[in-house]
């Protein structure tokens, strides 16, 4: 199937700029996030905002803050990760915001717990914000602390893992998996 973003409903149909007008909703299923009502005064969603510009912020990404999870957005998120593991151990990864077979062996069995300050942590800020758990400040290197280890523990039970409050790889593969990464 493909994937577009409705970004107006009415009475059954949903306009899609990938297709350049309305659709009908009868046959579509609907994909939220926990941000998606979190939407603010200028259309989008404000924590896909936030997390947007993070992602600028970190890895000159130079995406639109829209406040919706488009493609490149999705990429900003990868290149966020590569940044990160770039940083914090040297991966040598092009920060090209593809996730292949490099990134996900760089990510190796690494992991960020309370009291760290990495730049995975920045990553796990980054991720969770996009995703409406995390509402924080989202620093460079991130300093993993009691707001973080709270909002790693709430994504982590409401997907089915391991609840330990650790960001480690299931974790963040989980992340990415929602996040359409």
């Amino acid at each position: 199937g493909t994937t577009c973003t409705i970004t107006k409903e009415s009475n059954g149909w949903g306009y899609t700029k990938e297709y350049g007008g309305w659709i009908s909703l009868q046959y579509t299923q609907k994909i939220t996030t926990a941000s998606s009502s979190n939407t603010s005064s200028n259309g989008g969603s404000a924590t896909i905002k936030n997390a947007q510009k993070a992602i600028n912020n970190f890895c000159n990404a130079g995406l639109a803050v829209d406040g919706l999870m488009g493609p490149k957005t999705r990429k900003g998120i990868v290149k966020a990760l590569q940044t990160a593991l770039n940083k914090d151990y040297r991966a040598g990864l092009a920060v090209d915001g593809i996730r292949g077979t490099k990134t996900n062996a760089a990510l190796g069995n690494h992991y960020v717990k309370r009291g760290e300050t990495q730049y995975l942590v920045t990553f796990v800020e980054i991720a969770l914000a996009a995703l409406g758990y995390y509402s924080g400040s989202i620093e460079r290197p991130g300093i993993f602390g009691s707001g973080l280890e709270t909002a790693t523990y709430n994504f982590q039970k409401a997907t089915g893992l391991s609840a330990d409050k650790i960001a480690g790889k299931n974790t963040i593969l989980k992340m990415l998996t929602k996040l359409g990464c």
